[in-house]
Protein backbone atom coordinates (compact mmCIF):
# COMPACT_ATOMS: atom_id res chain seq x y z
CA UNK A 1 0.00 0.00 0.00
CA UNK A 2 2.82 2.38 0.74
CA UNK A 3 4.06 2.00 -2.83
CA UNK A 4 0.74 3.24 -4.18
CA UNK A 5 0.67 6.16 -1.78
CA UNK A 6 4.15 7.33 -2.81
CA UNK A 7 3.40 6.98 -6.49
CA UNK A 8 0.28 9.11 -6.20
CA UNK A 9 2.03 11.84 -4.27
CA UNK A 10 4.65 12.15 -7.03
CA UNK A 11 2.30 12.05 -10.00
CA UNK A 12 -0.20 14.58 -8.68
CA UNK A 13 2.19 17.62 -8.58
CA UNK A 14 3.40 16.70 -12.08
CA UNK A 15 -0.22 16.69 -13.27
CA UNK A 16 -0.81 20.15 -11.81
CA UNK A 17 2.41 21.40 -13.40
CA UNK A 18 1.21 20.26 -16.84
CA UNK A 19 -2.03 22.18 -16.37
CA UNK A 20 -0.02 25.31 -15.63
CA UNK A 21 1.93 25.24 -18.90
CA UNK A 22 1.50 28.28 -21.23
CA UNK A 23 -1.42 28.25 -23.63
CA UNK A 24 -0.87 27.42 -27.28
CA UNK A 25 -0.59 30.20 -29.86
CA UNK A 26 -3.08 28.31 -32.02
CA UNK A 27 -6.83 27.91 -31.89
CA UNK A 28 -9.65 25.95 -33.47
CA UNK A 29 -12.13 27.87 -35.61
CA UNK A 30 -15.47 26.89 -37.12
CA UNK A 31 -16.30 28.14 -40.61
CA UNK A 32 -20.02 28.03 -41.45
CA UNK A 33 -21.69 29.33 -44.59
CA UNK A 34 -25.27 29.73 -45.69
CA UNK A 35 -25.80 27.74 -47.84
CA UNK A 36 -23.52 24.93 -46.71
CA UNK A 37 -21.08 23.28 -49.10
CA UNK A 38 -18.84 26.26 -49.85
CA UNK A 39 -15.12 26.03 -50.58
CA UNK A 40 -12.71 27.84 -48.27
CA UNK A 41 -9.35 29.41 -49.04
CA UNK A 42 -7.28 30.53 -46.04
CA UNK A 43 -4.33 32.82 -46.67
CA UNK A 44 -4.26 31.74 -50.31
CA UNK A 45 -4.27 27.99 -49.58
CA UNK A 46 -7.37 25.88 -50.35
CA UNK A 47 -8.78 24.09 -47.32
CA UNK A 48 -9.81 20.44 -47.68
CA UNK A 49 -13.55 19.83 -47.45
CA UNK A 50 -16.63 22.02 -47.66
CA UNK A 51 -18.44 24.12 -45.08
CA UNK A 52 -19.21 23.65 -42.27
CA UNK A 53 -15.56 23.15 -41.35
CA UNK A 54 -13.54 22.92 -38.17
CA UNK A 55 -9.97 24.07 -38.65
CA UNK A 56 -8.23 22.55 -35.66
CA UNK A 57 -5.02 24.55 -35.43
CA UNK A 58 -5.00 28.04 -36.90
CA UNK A 59 -2.22 30.39 -35.84
CA UNK A 60 -3.39 33.29 -33.69
CA UNK A 61 -3.48 36.62 -35.53
CA UNK A 62 -4.98 38.04 -38.72
CA UNK A 63 -5.87 35.88 -41.71
CA UNK A 64 -7.48 36.38 -45.11
CA UNK A 65 -10.34 34.00 -45.81
CA UNK A 66 -12.27 33.43 -49.05
CA UNK A 67 -15.63 31.64 -49.22
CA UNK A 68 -17.08 30.62 -52.57
CA UNK A 69 -19.75 28.38 -54.06
CA UNK A 70 -21.18 28.24 -57.57
CA UNK A 71 -24.07 30.64 -58.13
CA UNK A 72 -23.16 32.92 -55.21
CA UNK A 73 -21.00 36.00 -54.80
CA UNK A 74 -17.57 35.23 -53.45
CA UNK A 75 -16.70 36.54 -49.98
CA UNK A 76 -13.16 37.66 -49.19
CA UNK A 77 -12.49 39.18 -45.79
CA UNK A 78 -10.06 39.37 -42.90
CA UNK A 79 -10.60 37.55 -39.64
CA UNK A 80 -8.72 37.67 -36.35
CA UNK A 81 -8.01 34.43 -34.52
CA UNK A 82 -7.51 34.67 -30.76
CA UNK A 83 -4.98 32.62 -28.86
CA UNK A 84 -6.24 29.25 -27.58
CA UNK A 85 -9.88 30.27 -27.81
CA UNK A 86 -12.31 28.43 -30.13
CA UNK A 87 -14.24 30.77 -32.39
CA UNK A 88 -16.98 30.50 -34.99
CA UNK A 89 -17.37 32.52 -38.17
CA UNK A 90 -20.64 32.62 -40.09
CA UNK A 91 -20.82 33.78 -43.71
CA UNK A 92 -24.11 34.42 -45.52
CA UNK A 93 -23.53 34.14 -49.26
CA UNK A 94 -25.52 36.31 -51.68
CA UNK A 95 -26.91 34.58 -54.79
CA UNK A 96 -25.55 35.95 -58.06
CA UNK A 97 -28.92 36.67 -59.63
CA UNK A 98 -29.41 38.32 -62.99
CA UNK A 99 -32.54 40.42 -63.31
CA UNK A 100 -34.50 39.92 -66.54
CA UNK A 101 -37.31 42.26 -67.60
CA UNK A 102 -39.85 40.66 -69.90
CA UNK A 103 -43.05 42.15 -71.36
CA UNK A 104 -46.17 40.86 -69.64
CA UNK A 105 -48.74 39.44 -72.04
CA UNK A 106 -51.68 41.73 -72.75
CA UNK A 107 -50.27 44.72 -70.83
CA UNK A 108 -47.68 47.42 -71.21
CA UNK A 109 -46.00 46.35 -67.98
CA UNK A 110 -42.78 44.40 -67.58
CA UNK A 111 -42.37 41.22 -65.58
CA UNK A 112 -39.17 41.02 -63.54
CA UNK A 113 -37.61 37.62 -62.84
CA UNK A 114 -34.30 36.62 -61.33
CA UNK A 115 -32.10 33.74 -62.44
CA UNK A 116 -28.67 32.57 -61.34
CA UNK A 117 -25.85 33.44 -63.71
CA UNK A 118 -25.36 30.84 -66.39
CA UNK A 119 -26.28 29.85 -69.96
CA UNK A 120 -30.00 29.48 -70.70
CA UNK A 121 -32.27 28.47 -73.55
CA UNK A 122 -35.10 30.98 -74.03
CA UNK A 123 -37.99 29.75 -76.16
CA UNK A 124 -41.47 31.20 -76.78
CA UNK A 125 -44.46 28.94 -76.19
CA UNK A 126 -48.25 29.17 -75.91
CA UNK A 127 -48.01 30.34 -72.29
CA UNK A 128 -45.31 32.93 -72.84
CA UNK A 129 -41.55 32.41 -72.67
CA UNK A 130 -39.78 29.30 -71.38
CA UNK A 131 -36.37 29.83 -69.70
CA UNK A 132 -34.35 26.70 -69.09
CA UNK A 133 -30.68 26.33 -68.11
CA UNK A 134 -28.56 24.96 -70.91
CA UNK A 135 -27.17 21.51 -70.36
CA UNK A 136 -23.33 21.68 -70.42
CA UNK A 137 -23.09 18.67 -72.78
CA UNK A 138 -25.92 19.77 -75.05
CA UNK A 139 -23.47 20.24 -77.94
CA UNK A 140 -22.49 16.57 -77.76
CA UNK A 141 -26.14 15.52 -77.70
CA UNK A 142 -26.86 17.69 -80.74
CA UNK A 143 -23.91 16.16 -82.57
CA UNK A 144 -25.03 12.63 -81.72
CA UNK A 145 -28.58 13.39 -82.83
CA UNK A 146 -27.16 14.26 -86.23
CA UNK A 147 -24.48 11.56 -86.43
CA UNK A 148 -26.58 8.56 -85.34
CA UNK A 149 -29.25 8.83 -88.08
CA UNK A 150 -26.58 9.44 -90.77
CA UNK A 151 -24.53 6.47 -89.54
CA UNK A 152 -27.65 4.29 -89.44
CA UNK A 153 -28.58 5.22 -93.03
CA UNK A 154 -24.99 4.57 -94.14
CA UNK A 155 -24.89 1.17 -92.38
CA UNK A 156 -28.23 0.08 -93.87
CA UNK A 157 -27.15 1.18 -97.36
CA UNK A 158 -23.86 -0.70 -97.03
CA UNK A 159 -25.71 -3.80 -95.81
CA UNK A 160 -28.07 -3.76 -98.81
CA UNK A 161 -25.12 -3.30 -101.14
CA UNK A 162 -23.22 -6.20 -99.52
CA UNK A 163 -26.24 -8.48 -99.83
CA UNK A 164 -26.81 -7.61 -103.48
CA UNK A 165 -23.12 -7.68 -104.38
CA UNK A 166 -21.50 -10.25 -102.08
CA UNK A 167 -17.72 -10.07 -101.81
CA UNK A 168 -17.26 -12.66 -99.05
CA UNK A 169 -18.17 -16.29 -99.39
CA UNK A 170 -18.30 -17.03 -95.64
CA UNK A 171 -20.23 -13.94 -94.41
CA UNK A 172 -23.30 -12.12 -95.62
CA UNK A 173 -21.79 -8.71 -94.82
CA UNK A 174 -18.23 -7.51 -94.41
CA UNK A 175 -16.54 -6.72 -91.04
CA UNK A 176 -16.64 -3.07 -92.07
CA UNK A 177 -20.45 -3.05 -92.10
CA UNK A 178 -20.62 -4.94 -88.79
CA UNK A 179 -18.25 -2.36 -87.30
CA UNK A 180 -20.48 0.48 -88.49
CA UNK A 181 -23.46 -1.08 -86.68
CA UNK A 182 -21.39 -1.58 -83.51
CA UNK A 183 -20.29 2.05 -83.65
CA UNK A 184 -23.90 3.13 -84.11
CA UNK A 185 -24.94 1.09 -81.06
CA UNK A 186 -22.18 2.65 -78.93
CA UNK A 187 -23.16 6.17 -80.00
CA UNK A 188 -26.82 5.44 -79.30
CA UNK A 189 -25.99 4.14 -75.81
CA UNK A 190 -23.94 7.28 -75.14
CA UNK A 191 -26.81 9.47 -76.35
CA UNK A 192 -29.26 7.67 -74.03
CA UNK A 193 -26.87 8.03 -71.07
CA UNK A 194 -26.48 11.76 -71.70
CA UNK A 195 -30.25 12.24 -71.90
CA UNK A 196 -30.72 10.40 -68.58
CA UNK A 197 -28.00 12.52 -66.98
CA UNK A 198 -29.58 15.67 -68.36
CA UNK A 199 -33.01 14.83 -66.95
CA UNK A 200 -31.55 14.05 -63.51
CA UNK A 201 -29.41 17.17 -63.49
CA UNK A 202 -32.34 19.30 -64.50
CA UNK A 203 -34.49 17.78 -61.79
CA UNK A 204 -31.90 18.05 -59.03
CA UNK A 205 -29.95 21.19 -59.84
CA UNK A 206 -31.63 23.23 -62.54
CA UNK A 207 -35.30 22.86 -61.75
CA UNK A 208 -35.55 25.64 -59.17
CA UNK A 209 -34.55 29.25 -59.75
CA UNK A 210 -36.04 30.55 -56.51
CA UNK A 211 -33.94 32.34 -53.95
CA UNK A 212 -32.10 29.90 -51.66
CA UNK A 213 -34.00 31.43 -48.75
CA UNK A 214 -37.18 29.64 -49.91
CA UNK A 215 -35.47 26.26 -49.48
CA UNK A 216 -34.18 27.36 -46.10
CA UNK A 217 -37.67 28.40 -45.03
CA UNK A 218 -39.09 25.05 -46.14
CA UNK A 219 -36.40 23.17 -44.18
CA UNK A 220 -37.11 25.34 -41.15
CA UNK A 221 -40.83 24.50 -41.24
CA UNK A 222 -40.11 20.78 -41.55
CA UNK A 223 -37.63 21.02 -38.67
CA UNK A 224 -40.22 22.75 -36.46
CA UNK A 225 -42.77 20.05 -37.28
CA UNK A 226 -40.25 17.36 -36.34
CA UNK A 227 -39.54 19.11 -33.03
CA UNK A 228 -43.25 19.24 -32.18
CA UNK A 229 -43.61 15.51 -32.87
CA UNK A 230 -40.48 14.79 -30.83
CA UNK A 231 -41.88 16.67 -27.82
CA UNK A 232 -45.05 14.60 -28.10
CA UNK A 233 -43.01 11.40 -28.07
CA UNK A 234 -43.98 10.53 -31.66
CA UNK A 235 -40.49 9.32 -32.50
CA UNK A 236 -41.21 7.58 -35.81
CA UNK A 237 -43.07 10.60 -37.18
CA UNK A 238 -40.34 12.95 -36.00
CA UNK A 239 -37.69 10.79 -37.68
CA UNK A 240 -39.68 10.98 -40.91
CA UNK A 241 -39.68 14.79 -40.83
CA UNK A 242 -35.97 15.08 -40.05
CA UNK A 243 -35.14 12.58 -42.79
CA UNK A 244 -36.94 14.80 -45.32
CA UNK A 245 -34.40 17.52 -44.52
CA UNK A 246 -31.50 15.08 -44.68
CA UNK A 247 -32.65 13.87 -48.10
CA UNK A 248 -33.75 17.12 -49.74
CA UNK A 249 -31.98 20.03 -48.03
CA UNK A 250 -28.32 19.10 -47.85
CA UNK A 251 -27.12 22.71 -48.23
CA UNK A 252 -29.44 24.03 -45.53
CA UNK A 253 -28.17 24.84 -42.05
CA UNK A 254 -30.91 22.48 -40.83
CA UNK A 255 -29.19 19.50 -42.49
CA UNK A 256 -26.70 18.83 -39.65
CA UNK A 257 -29.31 19.82 -37.05
CA UNK A 258 -31.66 17.17 -38.45
CA UNK A 259 -28.91 14.54 -38.29
CA UNK A 260 -28.32 15.45 -34.63
CA UNK A 261 -32.02 15.02 -33.89
CA UNK A 262 -32.17 11.63 -35.64
CA UNK A 263 -29.15 10.46 -33.65
CA UNK A 264 -30.78 11.55 -30.40
CA UNK A 265 -34.00 9.69 -31.24
CA UNK A 266 -32.06 6.56 -32.20
CA UNK A 267 -30.35 6.64 -28.80
CA UNK A 268 -33.77 6.73 -27.14
CA UNK A 269 -34.91 3.79 -29.30
CA UNK A 270 -31.67 1.87 -28.50
CA UNK A 271 -30.57 1.91 -32.13
CA UNK A 272 -27.13 2.64 -30.77
CA UNK A 273 -24.98 1.77 -33.80
CA UNK A 274 -27.08 4.02 -36.04
CA UNK A 275 -26.96 6.83 -33.48
CA UNK A 276 -23.18 6.52 -33.26
CA UNK A 277 -22.95 6.76 -37.05
CA UNK A 278 -25.03 9.96 -37.05
CA UNK A 279 -22.95 11.69 -34.38
CA UNK A 280 -19.70 10.62 -36.03
CA UNK A 281 -20.93 12.13 -39.29
CA UNK A 282 -21.59 15.44 -37.55
CA UNK A 283 -18.19 15.55 -35.86
CA UNK A 284 -16.23 14.50 -38.94
CA UNK A 285 -18.24 15.86 -41.87
CA UNK A 286 -20.58 18.68 -40.79
CA UNK A 287 -19.14 20.13 -37.55
CA UNK A 288 -21.75 22.79 -36.80
CA UNK A 289 -20.62 24.74 -33.69
CA UNK A 290 -23.92 24.55 -31.80
CA UNK A 291 -24.03 20.73 -31.92
CA UNK A 292 -20.34 19.80 -32.17
CA UNK A 293 -19.58 19.54 -28.44
CA UNK A 294 -22.83 17.77 -27.61
CA UNK A 295 -22.26 15.29 -30.45
CA UNK A 296 -18.91 14.40 -28.90
CA UNK A 297 -20.61 14.12 -25.53
CA UNK A 298 -23.20 11.70 -26.91
CA UNK A 299 -20.47 9.66 -28.63
CA UNK A 300 -18.77 9.41 -25.24
CA UNK A 301 -22.01 8.17 -23.65
CA UNK A 302 -22.43 5.57 -26.40
CA UNK A 303 -18.85 4.40 -25.85
CA UNK A 304 -19.51 4.10 -22.08
CA UNK A 305 -22.52 1.86 -22.76
CA UNK A 306 -20.15 -0.47 -24.60
CA UNK A 307 -17.49 -0.23 -21.84
CA UNK A 308 -15.07 1.56 -24.21
CA UNK A 309 -13.84 3.93 -21.52
CA UNK A 310 -10.64 5.14 -23.19
CA UNK A 311 -12.60 5.97 -26.33
CA UNK A 312 -15.17 7.87 -24.26
CA UNK A 313 -12.40 9.94 -22.66
CA UNK A 314 -10.90 10.72 -26.08
CA UNK A 315 -14.25 12.14 -27.24
CA UNK A 316 -14.56 14.35 -24.17
CA UNK A 317 -10.98 15.58 -24.67
CA UNK A 318 -11.99 16.95 -28.08
CA UNK A 319 -14.76 19.17 -26.70
CA UNK A 320 -13.98 22.83 -27.42
CA UNK A 321 -16.62 24.49 -25.20
CA UNK A 322 -17.78 26.69 -28.05
CA UNK A 323 -21.24 26.95 -26.42
CA UNK A 324 -22.36 27.49 -22.84
CA UNK A 325 -23.45 23.88 -22.54
CA UNK A 326 -21.81 21.60 -21.66
CA UNK A 327 -19.72 23.44 -19.07
CA UNK A 328 -16.12 22.62 -18.27
CA UNK A 329 -17.15 21.45 -14.81
CA UNK A 330 -19.73 19.04 -16.28
CA UNK A 331 -17.17 17.52 -18.64
CA UNK A 332 -14.48 17.22 -15.98
CA UNK A 333 -16.98 15.53 -13.67
CA UNK A 334 -17.96 13.09 -16.41
CA UNK A 335 -14.30 12.31 -17.08
CA UNK A 336 -13.81 11.54 -13.39
CA UNK A 337 -16.84 9.26 -13.41
CA UNK A 338 -15.53 7.44 -16.50
CA UNK A 339 -12.13 6.98 -14.86
CA UNK A 340 -13.88 5.52 -11.81
CA UNK A 341 -15.83 3.13 -14.04
CA UNK A 342 -12.59 2.13 -15.73
CA UNK A 343 -10.97 1.61 -12.32
CA UNK A 344 -13.85 -0.66 -11.30
CA UNK A 345 -13.21 -2.76 -14.39
CA UNK A 346 -9.42 -2.59 -14.01
CA UNK A 347 -8.15 -1.86 -10.47
CA UNK A 348 -4.69 -1.07 -11.86
CA UNK A 349 -6.20 2.17 -13.25
CA UNK A 350 -7.33 3.33 -9.81
CA UNK A 351 -4.53 5.90 -9.49
CA UNK A 352 -5.75 7.78 -12.59
CA UNK A 353 -9.19 8.14 -11.03
CA UNK A 354 -7.71 9.38 -7.74
CA UNK A 355 -5.63 12.02 -9.53
CA UNK A 356 -8.65 13.17 -11.55
CA UNK A 357 -10.87 13.56 -8.46
CA UNK A 358 -8.12 15.50 -6.64
CA UNK A 359 -7.78 17.78 -9.65
CA UNK A 360 -11.48 18.58 -9.94
CA UNK A 361 -11.60 19.45 -6.23
CA UNK A 362 -8.84 22.02 -6.75
CA UNK A 363 -10.09 23.28 -10.10
CA UNK A 364 -13.67 23.99 -9.00
CA UNK A 365 -13.32 25.00 -5.36
CA UNK A 366 -16.46 27.17 -5.44
CA UNK A 367 -18.63 24.46 -6.95
CA UNK A 368 -21.76 23.34 -5.13
CA UNK A 369 -20.69 19.80 -6.00
CA UNK A 370 -17.64 19.82 -3.73
CA UNK A 371 -19.25 17.28 -1.40
CA UNK A 372 -19.79 14.92 -4.37
CA UNK A 373 -16.19 15.40 -5.52
CA UNK A 374 -14.73 14.65 -2.08
CA UNK A 375 -17.01 11.69 -1.43
CA UNK A 376 -16.02 10.21 -4.82
CA UNK A 377 -12.32 10.78 -4.05
CA UNK A 378 -12.73 9.12 -0.65
CA UNK A 379 -14.42 6.17 -2.34
CA UNK A 380 -11.51 5.73 -4.77
CA UNK A 381 -8.94 6.08 -1.98
CA UNK A 382 -10.83 3.48 0.02
CA UNK A 383 -10.85 1.11 -2.99
CA UNK A 384 -7.08 1.60 -3.29
CA UNK A 385 -6.63 0.71 0.38
CA UNK A 386 -5.66 4.24 1.41
CA UNK A 387 -7.99 4.28 4.39
CA UNK A 388 -6.42 7.15 6.35
CA UNK A 389 -6.46 9.45 3.30
CA UNK A 390 -10.06 8.48 2.55
CA UNK A 391 -11.12 9.29 6.12
CA UNK A 392 -9.27 12.62 5.99
CA UNK A 393 -11.06 13.63 2.78
CA UNK A 394 -14.46 12.76 4.27
CA UNK A 395 -13.69 14.96 7.27
CA UNK A 396 -13.11 17.90 4.89
CA UNK A 397 -16.70 17.76 3.60
CA UNK A 398 -18.58 20.85 4.76
CA UNK A 399 -21.92 20.10 6.34
CA UNK A 400 -24.85 20.33 6.09
CA UNK A 401 -25.16 18.31 2.88
CA UNK A 402 -28.60 18.99 1.39
CA UNK A 403 -28.65 15.86 -0.77
CA UNK A 404 -29.96 13.20 1.63
CA UNK A 405 -28.91 10.33 -0.61
CA UNK A 406 -25.35 11.66 -0.73
CA UNK A 407 -25.40 12.27 3.03
CA UNK A 408 -26.38 8.67 3.67
CA UNK A 409 -23.59 7.48 1.36
CA UNK A 410 -21.04 9.64 3.25
CA UNK A 411 -22.18 8.35 6.64
CA UNK A 412 -22.14 4.75 5.42
CA UNK A 413 -18.60 5.11 4.00
CA UNK A 414 -17.32 6.67 7.24
CA UNK A 415 -18.75 3.73 9.15
CA UNK A 416 -17.05 1.28 6.79
CA UNK A 417 -13.74 3.06 7.19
Amino acid sequence: MSFKRNKISVLFPVFIFILALPLSAESGIFIVSDPLGASVILDGDPVDGKTPLLLGSVQAGSHIIEIEIDGYSKIKTELTVLCDEPQEYYFSLRPEFITLKLPARGTNEEKVIKVVQGVYDINPNTEGISIQPQYPFQGIIDGLNLAIPLLTIFSVAMTINEIQNPHYSEAVVSPFVIGSFVLGSVLTAGDVALHVHKSRLKENDFGNFADASSSKMEAEEIFKTGNIMLRKGEFSSALGEYEKIIENHKTSIYFPLAIYKTGTIKMILYRLDEAEEDFRFIVNKVPLPEIFDNSLRKLAELAIRKSRYDEALSYLDRILFICESPSKEEIQLRKCEILSLRADANPEKCEDAIIAWKNIILQFQDSDKQAIFKYSLALELSSAGLIEQADSVLNEIIFPVTDMSLLNDIVRLKEEL
